[in-house]
């Protein structure tokens, strides 16, 4: 079909309405997609001690640890500074957003990191020694060509039906049916 041609059949009008709207709904679809993709990119997670400072975020840590005098050098003002004894006080001030990171060290957060289940995720940055929860969505949720069988399954009978019923027209016609 050109531009400009006229469709003859209504079997082939059927075919290109519904080629178009399969066209619009994957254009529409990886707009969407594309869109979120570059959303996403701005949400980003917390990656440094600057970033909490700057913020103004509360930060914990495990109660009589080394770490809070490391978090004093680096300048965190001690009134953002949270002390919690367990994995269990970790998840809650994490899932309520009461601080912004927990630092620790690292065997303490791969503990609270195997025990949680709080929060949808967790992610440790190291070499720093922080972990911050993430509600970042799940990135293989993404569209694959899996996502439009539906829609390529609807097209292929639509266009196989047009021409079969074009082809029994076309042999009844000229007699070879």
């Amino acid at each position: 079909m050109y531009a400009g041609e006229r469709l003859v059949s209504n079997w082939s009008r059927l075919v290109v309405i519904v080629w178009v709207f399969v066209v619009w709904i994957l254009t529409s679809s990886y707009s969407a997609s594309f869109s979120s993709l570059l959303t996403l990119q701005q949400l980003k997670t917390i990656n440094d001690i600057e970033h909490l400072i700057k913020n103004g975020d509360n930060v914990g840590y495990r109660q009589g640890s080394f770490v809070v005098n490391l978090l004093k050098d680096l300048k965190v003002e001690e009134s953002k500074l949270k002390a919690y004894s367990t994995p269990e006080e970790y998840a809650e001030a994490l899932s309520k957003r009461a601080v912004g990171a927990i630092f620790d060290e690292i065997p303490y957060l791969r503990l609270f990191l195997a025990r949680s289940g709080n929060c949808a995720q967790y992610k440790m940055n190291t070499p720093g020694l922080g972990t911050t929860c993430s509600n970042e969505p799940d990135p293989s949720n993404s569209l694959t060509l899996d996502s439009f069988w539906g829609l390529f399954l609807i097209t292929g009978a639509v266009s196989i039906l047009a021409f079969s019923i074009f082809l029994f027209l076309f042999l009844s016609r000229n007699g070879h049916v």
